[in-house]
């Protein structure tokens, strides 16, 4: 669980194409604040050129897209729900 207030910090950055990439079971809460060079927008998860399941979670509090991802990602998403989330799930 990571909690604060939206844009808190700066989010969950995944660039590793690792089958086993895994979050599941959590709660993400402020993230957002765009410190990775390569967005532009505020993103609780930001995916670039990964594979990753992202499973049974709460995303809120983010000024901006709950999860992004770009067109070479390969993202398994299921059971994720949004509160005060700008945007749930985002190709950039």
């Amino acid at each position: 669980t990571s909690t604060g207030a939206s844009n808190f910090w700066a989010g969950i950055h995944i660039a590793s194409r690792n089958t086993s990439n895994r979050i599941e079971n959590f709660e993400l809460d402020g993230a957002g604040n765009s410190f990775v060079v390569c967005c532009n927008g505020e993103n609780g998860f930001r995916a670039v050129n990964a594979v990753a399941t992202i499973r049974n979670g709460e995303i809120k509090n983010v000024d901006g897209c709950g999860i992004s991802y770009d067109s070479n990602s390969d993202l398994t998403i299921d059971g994720i729900s949004y509160t005060n989330v700008t945007s749930g799930e985002c190709e950039e």
